[in-house]
């Protein structure tokens, strides 16, 4: 049982937050896993835009961050979509949406402790949200992880 609000062993209330945890795990997954593959597809498919605009947003090397970030986008989406190396994957993603913040909302980010509401606001809050808390929850019971991390344990050898 992977309960992460366990007041008291065998309670109603840990029963029931290990009994959501895995679904809303599912869900945050699939949503937010489908908004990076949509974003990081609309920016290869775009990449003269993107290229532009980070460029106009003083990015260094902006040809080579704007690649690196629709395939961080397309294909971290896709692996916390199916639930496969979903911590390491959540790494980058957590990355390029505190350099989303960095760049595109600095002036919301410089105000942060002032105007907090304003920051969470911003396009990147939820994605940064999102993968924070994939990161610091994992993929839940509904994912590859899980099945791989059966299938790599050994059975035990029983003595006699």
């Amino acid at each position: 049982m992977d309960s992460h609000c366990t007041p008291k062993p065998h309670s109603w209330y840990s029963w029931l937050c290990s009994w959501i945890q895995s679904p809303l795990l599912l869900v945050i997954r699939i949503i937010w896993g489908l908004l990076f593959i949509q974003t990081g597809w609309e920016k290869l498919n775009n990449m003269s835009q993107v290229i532009e605009y980070f460029t106009s947003l003083g990015i260094p090397y902006p040809l080579y961050m704007a690649w690196l970030v629709a395939f961080v986008e397309t294909i971290g989406g896709a692996l916390i979509l199916i639930g496969l190396w979903t911590r390491l994957a959540a790494l980058p993603l957590i990355i390029v949406a505190c350099g989303a913040y960095a760049t595109a909302h600095q002036e919301m980010t410089l105000d942060l402790f002032y105007n907090f509401e304003e920051f969470m606001n911003q396009p990147p809050f939820t994605y940064l949200f999102a993968s924070l808390v994939i990161f610091a929850f994992g993929p839940g019971f509904f994912s590859l992880d899980r099945i791989l991390s059966w299938s790599s344990k050994k059975p035990e050898k029983k003595v006699e």
